[in-house]
């Protein structure tokens, strides 16, 4: 539903996500990035490719060698033209589903990735 929506901003939902969490929680280190998309890191690294040839995102190295996404001005006006359809299949979603079954669903999610990160250590 949500890339069907996205389809002519010409981003898709994994895209989308990460400028979405770009712009909330500004430069991320990569590592971080996949941390809170719930991601694999080189799933990331393959998604954010496309974003930098639009001139999205803008990936550079930090200490060592880690490396750092940060969304560009360009970046926040695809995700600016693309909020509208996000919100609209969320809205449908949402009375589809009920708020609370939805809160409850994130709420379970949340612990979900809460204990799978436990089980990494």
């Amino acid at each position: 539903m949500y890339d069907e929506a996205l389809c002519d901003t010409g981003m898709s939902i994994v895209q989308f996500s990460i400028l979405r969490n770009l712009s909330r929680h500004g430069q991320q280190p990569l590592m971080q990035l996949a941390d809170l998309l719930v991601m694999e890191r080189t799933t990331l690294y393959r998604a954010l490719t496309p974003l930098e040839r639009q001139g999205w995102v803008l990936v550079s190295g930090g200490k060592g060698r880690a490396k750092y996404a940060v969304l560009t001005a360009r970046g926040r006006q695809a995700l600016s033209a693309a909020t509208g359809a996000w919100e609209s299949v969320q809205r449908k979603l949402l009375g589809a589903v009920g708020t609370k079954e939805w809160t409850t669903l994130e709420g379970s999610l949340a612990r979900l990735v809460s204990a799978a990160h436990g089980l990494e250590t």
